[in-house]
């Protein structure tokens, strides 16, 4: 059994324009396939190409180069007359700025569309009205534009764009001139119609909440498809927090890091004074080493005879002892520059 046609089928598609003379590359090689009853969300910063994109998928444009099939028609050989009758029978289209005519009612603004499909006034004026109670406006029929909110007045546009049943909703920044409570309103109505109807809705924003409601999501920037969760979902792998490296890691540490001590037997408890780490009696006196160099030949810190007597103010503490700086730190511990400085080198 053969299987449907894609509702979009877009294969390596391309839009150059020409402004003042230099050419803009608005996509550069786009190429994807949107399935009967998907909803899909095409994300992007501003200039990311997301809105020409759009523009080409709902037969608005004619791309540069490339393929662009709708409903398994491909549609770079079809007339202009030919690309209207295609659009007005297979793709709806909801706009931001809603595009409503201001002296007309919501009846006659709904089933706009039939009239351009020859359908008699009867039968349109009976589909507006169904269409207009599917999306809960059944009791503003006789309002214009200026007499709804503007949460109405974009639903007014979904009824018209569903109105002909199409195969496929292009919605553009549906939720851009509404307040948040519209605004989710709206989705939730998307969302509805496209598990219940069947209809392929693709929406295009620059809102990641709006798109977190779709269970696709294309994100462009540059002209590219730089992510598309319907085959290449996002890692799971988180990178390694801040938090997570050890305080006392330091950017001489990044280049060259210092090997683990070797394990010595049985060490002694730790003793006080400007060094870190275990220690040993040794084993025949030994002369007092010079002021300021340790056993190991490395410069110890002196504590700072001005810090004698001073409370808790301490000595300063080493930059890298992270928390330090609101206490106090004894001379020689890990958080002074001495004693750490010894730990770390004696190593």
């Amino acid at each position: 059994m053969t299987p449907p046609p894609a509702a979009l089928e877009a294969v390596d598609l391309t839009r150059r324009y020409q402004l003042d003379g230099v050419s803009v590359e608005a996509l550069r090689g786009v190429t994807l396939r949107i399935e009967q009853g998907e909803f899909a969300a095409i994300i992007g910063p501003s200039g990311s190409g997301k809105s020409t994109l759009m523009h080409l998928l709902g037969c608005l444009d004619r791309p540069s180069s490339g393929h662009l099939r709708v409903n398994g028609v491909e549609m770079s050989g079809l007339s202009d007359t030919e690309l209207a009758e295609l659009r007005n029978r297979t793709i709806g289209f909801v706009f931001q700025s809603f595009h409503l005519l201001a002296r007309t009612s919501a009846l006659e603004n709904v089933a706009l569309p039939l009239v351009y499909r020859g359908v008699g006034k009867a039968e349109r004026r009976e589909r507006a009205r169904a269409a207009l109670e599917a999306v809960g406006l059944g009791h503003r029929l006789d309002h214009r534009p200026s007499q709804m909110s503007g949460g109405e007045q974009q639903r007014v546009a979904i009824a018209r764009a569903l109105v002909g049943e199409p195969k496929v909703l292009l919605a553009d920044e549906p939720t851009g001139n509404l307040d948040t409570r519209n605004g989710a309103e709206v989705m939730a109505m998307l969302d509805r119609l496209n598990s219940g109807s069947g209809v392929a809705i693709v929406l295009v924003t620059h809102e990641p909440d709006i798109a977190a409601h779709a269970r696709r999501q294309i994100h462009v920037r540059d002209g590219l498809i730089e992510l598309d969760t319907a085959t290449s979902p996002p890692s799971t792998t988180r990178p390694t927090s801040p938090l997570q490296q050890s305080p006392r890691h330091s950017a001489t540490e990044d280049h060259a890091p210092t090997p683990p001590p070797s394990p010595q037997p049985d060490p002694e408890p730790r003793l006080s004074g400007t060094s870190d780490r275990p220690t040993t009696p040794p084993s025949s006196p030994q002369p007092d080493p010079s002021p300021g160099v340790s056993e190991t030949g490395d410069h110890v810190a002196s504590p700072d005879p001005r810090d004698s007597g001073a409370g808790d103010r301490g000595v300063l503490p080493d930059p890298r002892d992270s928390g330090a700086g609101d206490r106090g730190v004894l001379p020689g511990s890990r958080g002074s520059g001495g004693g750490d400085r010894t730990g770390e080198e004696g190593r």
